[in-house]
C-alpha cells in the first residue's frame, strides 16, 4: 500500500458512514452521483475520472465492496458501493476530530 489515502478517498469513506436518501433507496452506502454532487458540486469529465480512480483504488485496498442492485429507482439496476469492514474502520478513524499535540 505504501501511500495514504487521498482527500477524495477519505471523503468517500466518511460519506459512506451516512448514506444519502438516494443511496439508502438503492440499499448502498455510496453512489457515484452523490460523490460528484457532494465533493465537486457539479458534474464534469475530470470529476468522473477522478471519482472512478478513487473508487477503483479503494476497492483494490479492500475498503469498498461493489454492489449491484436490481431493484431500485424505476426498476433499473444500479451500481454502487458499500463499505467493507476494513473500510468502516478506516472511515470511523477519518471521521474523528483531529487531536492537537498536548506538549
Amino acid at each position: 500500500m505504501g501511500r495514504g489515502l487521498s482527500e477524495l478517498q477519505n471523503w468517500i469513506l466518511v460519506r459512506g458512514l451516512t448514506p444519502t436518501d438516494e443511496a439508502r433507496r438503492r440499499q448502498m452506502d455510496i453512489v457515484v452521483s452523490d460523490i460528484i454532487r457532494g465533493y465537486y458540486g457539479r458534474p464534469g469529465a475530470a470529476a468522473y475520472v477522478a471519482t472512478s480512480r478513487a473508487l477503483t483504488r479503494l476497492h483494490a485496498r479492500g475498503l469498498l465492496e461493489i454492489y449491484y442492485a436490481w431493484r431500485c429507482l424505476r426498476g433499473n439496476g444500479a451500481l454502487g458501493y458499500r463499505l467493507s469492514l476494513a473500510g468502516l474502520a478506516v472511515a470511523k478513524r477519518a471521521a474523528m476530530p483531529k487531536r492537537e499535540n498536548s506538549s
